[in-house]
C-alpha cells in the first residue's frame, strides 16, 4: 500500500543521508541572501576556523560555484557544486563534488536545502543524501561532517542575526550590527563618501550616486538614491554631533522624495491622522568590541505611527542589505 504509506514511514535513503536543522535568528529573505550572494557566502561557509575562495559562482539551476575551503590546519579542500534545482526563496538543491578532473568531476553527494519561514525566524535544514551507507560512515568518521555541519549553521546564524532591529522607544527604532573592522574604520566608512556611495542606499538594486558630507558640528549632509528606474530618492539634513570615531548625530528629511513615495506613506496612515512629516534623525554609535566594532544606529520619528509606516515600508530590509554592503566593503579596505 505505497499509495496510502504513513508520512512518518522511514525514508528509503535513511541509512545514506545527513540531515542537519537549526532555527535561525533571522527572516527568510535574509537567510536566503546569505546563502546565494557570493560574497555572504564566503563570511560565513564552513565550520568553524574554516575560509574560503570562490573561482567561480552561477547561482542558476545548470551553475556551477566552484571555491576552495582553507582549514585551519592550513589544508585546502577544493569543491564543485553544480546547482540542481532553486525554488526562491525556500529551496536550493545540488550535487556537490570533490577535485576538478576536465569536464568531469565524481558527485560525492546531493544537497537540498530549505528555507521555512518562520516570521522573524528561519528553520534552515540541510539533507545530503550519499551513494551508499559506507560513503555517509566514511564522510561522518573521517572529516566530522555532523558536526561540522551543526558548526556550519550556527556560522550562518550568527553572520546573519548579528543585525538586529530592536524598537526602543514609541517613536523610534534601532538596528545594531557588529563588524570584523576597528571603530575608526566604519567611522571612515560613514563619514568619506567615496566609501559611503559604495554601500549606502535602499535594497539593491538601488544605487546612491550622490554623497555629499560635512563632517562637523552644523555641517550639512546629502545623499540621493536612485532606484533601477532611475528615480532619485533625494535626503538632506546637518551633523548636530560629531565625535570622531564615536559617535554621529544628524538630522534630515525626506521631503525631496517623489510625490509617490509620499503616497505610499500616507497610505499606511489612519484616516485623520495629521499630514506625515518628512523629518528624522539618528544617532550612530561606534563601540569598540573584542573583534571589531559594535555600530548602533537608531532612528527617530515624528511618533509610532510614522515609525511603523516605515517598517512596512521595508526599513529593515533596506538597511539589512545597506549593512551587509558595508560589511562586505570593510573586507576590502584598510
Amino acid at each position: 500500500m505505497d499509495a496510502t504509506r504513513s508520512e512518518t514511514a522511514p525514508s528509503p535513503t535513511a541509512d545514506r543521508e545527513i540531515i542537519i536543522e537549526r532555527i535561525i535568528n533571522a527572516p527568510r529573505e535574509r537567510v536566503w541572501h546569505a546563502f546565494t550572494d557570493p560574497k555572504a557566502v564566503e563570511q560565513w561557509w564552513g565550520p568553524d576556523g574554516f575560509t574560503l575562495t570562490t573561482k567561480a559562482f552561477d547561482f542558476s539551476v545548470g551553475g556551477d560555484w566552484i571555491f576552495t575551503m582553507h582549514g585551519p590546519d592550513g589544508r585546502d579542500y577544493l569543491n564543485h557544486i553544480r546547482f540542481t534545482e532553486i525554488v526562491k526563496p525556500s529551496l536550493m538543491a545540488h550535487d556537490h563534488g570533490g577535485d576538478l578532473a576536465g569536464d568531469e568531476r565524481k558527485v560525492m553527494f546531493k544537497a537540498t536545502i530549505t528555507l521555512d519561514d518562520l516570521g522573524a525566524k528561519t528553520r534552515v535544514t540541510m539533507r545530503s543524501v550519499f551513494p551508499t551507507a559506507e560513503a555517509r560512515a566514511l564522510v561522518v568518521k573521517e572529516y566530522g561532517a555532523i558536526e561540522g555541519g551543526k558548526q556550519h549553521l550556527a556560522r550562518l546564524d550568527q553572520f546573519v542575526s548579528d543585525f538586529v532591529l530592536s524598537l526602543p522607544t514609541e517613536d523610534s527604532l534601532e538596528i545594531t550590527r557588529t563588524f570584523n573592522a576597528p571603530p575608526a574604520l566604519v567611522y571612515r566608512a560613514w563619514t568619506e563618501p567615496e566609501m559611503m556611495r559604495q554601500w549606502f542606499g535602499g535594497p539593491p538594486p538601488f544605487i546612491t550616486p550622490v554623497c555629499e558630507v560635512d563632517v562637523r558640528s552644523g555641517g550639512a549632509w546629502r545623499m540621493v538614491m536612485r532606484d533601477p528606474e532611475g528615480v532619485d530618492y533625494p535626503l538632506k539634513g546637518a551633523f548636530e554631533e560629531v565625535v570622531p570615531g564615536e559617535r554621529l548625530v544628524m538630522n534630515g528629511t525626506l521631503a525631496e522624495h517623489p510625490a509617490s513615495f509620499h503616497g505610499i506613506v500616507r497610505n499606511q496612515f489612519p484616516a485623520g491622522h495629521p499630514e506625515p512629516s518628512p523629518e528624522f534623525s539618528w544617532t550612530v554609535t561606534f563601540a569598540d568590541v573584542p573583534g571589531g566594532t559594535r555600530l548602533t544606529m537608531r532612528m527617530r520619528l515624528p511618533d509610532r505611527i510614522h515609525r511603523d509606516a516605515h517598517i512596512k515600508l521595508g526599513t529593515e530590509l533596506g538597511w539589512g542589505a545597506s549593512m551587509q554592503r558595508l560589511a562586505e566593503l570593510l573586507t576590502t579596505i584598510s
